[in-house]
């Protein structure tokens, strides 16, 4: 039985390399069910995974909004983006 908790439970720095894995990445079952078991029990690890893919969605926003023959200043992020993405932030 122990065993088995060690395999299914995560530390909080492994349920964050899951997370930013799971952005980019499809999760194997076993990755899926410890992350899900983690964020259940961890407040902190909940609040990062819904703040990470509020920040994830916004990023790929405005990089997709940038046209591609912009120079590097325009597409830096402006001041009311910035705010924008604090107040989503916030939000969740």
């Amino acid at each position: 039985m122990r065993k088995l908790m060690n395999i299914l439970m995560l530390s909080c720095k492994k349920a964050t390399e899951l997370m930013e894995k799971e952005l980019h990445f499809k999760l194997n079952r076993l990755e899926k069910i410890q992350l899900r078991m983690h964020t259940s029990m961890c407040n902190a690890c909940s609040a990062y995974q819904k703040e990470n893919k509020v920040m994830e969605n916004a990023l790929k926003t405005h990089i997709a909004s940038v046209d591609k023959n912009e120079n590097l200043s325009k597409a830096m992020l402006s001041d009311e983006f910035k705010k924008s993405l604090i107040k989503s932030l916030k939000d969740n």
